[in-house]
């Protein structure tokens, strides 16, 4: 939208001198408010023209520029959020998968494949007594296994480690006085 200046008016303190120059009549003096008149004309109309006419278009071209900066803005904002929103989609869509009641992926459905599912073969490590130590199997592994003083496993921990984030439990057992399990707790 262009800038528009408006230019100097004819009036107070614009208004052209009064030229009753009666008392000036014998003198030279006679002349001067024709020539004042004359020295404001040509200020306003140098003023109202050449002056306010670069001014003008100095002010509208920075509005025009301005303007064009924005859009520039918009533009970038806009993408931005369109990014966003589609990352943000997304992440909806696998925390749908996730998380949902029922889903394939549930947190409970996790919890039960993999920190109570059956161990396939892999990177199992014994002691001299040939007893396990530790189990890596893909994201689980089997790790501080200990033993009681009877050979039985007294504890071990389980880390699982999704997305760089690990997650342990660990488990305890005790048995009663003919050796049997009477008990596993998770601390």
């Amino acid at each position: 939208m262009p800038l528009t200046l408006d230019p100097i008016p004819n009036a107070s303190p614009f208004a052209p001198f009064a030229t009753d120059v009666a008392i000036f009549a014998n003198t030279k003096a006679r002349e001067a408010p024709a020539r004042l008149t004359a020295i404001a004309q040509a200020l306003k109309a140098h003023v109202n023209g050449a002056w306010l006419g670069v001014a003008t278009a100095f002010l509208n071209t920075t509005v025009v520029a301005l303007n064009a900066a924005l859009a520039a803005i918009q533009t970038f904002v806009n993408g931005l959020e369109t990014q966003i929103n589609d990352r943000l989609a997304e992440f909806e869509t696998n925390l749908g998968a996730y998380l949902d009641v029922g889903a394939g992926y549930a947190v409970g459905a996790i919890n039960n494949a993999l920190f109570t599912g059956a161990l396939a073969s892999g990177a199992v490590t014994y002691d001299a007594d040939g007893r396990l130590t530790e189990i890596d199997q893909g994201p689980r592994r089997i790790h501080a296994i200990v033993y009681n003083a009877d050979g039985f496993l007294a504890s071990y921990a389980e880390t699982l480690t999704l997305s760089d984030l690990p997650t342990t439990r660990v488990y305890s057992f005790t048995y009663d006085a003919s050796g049997n399990l009477a008990s596993i707790t998770e601390t």
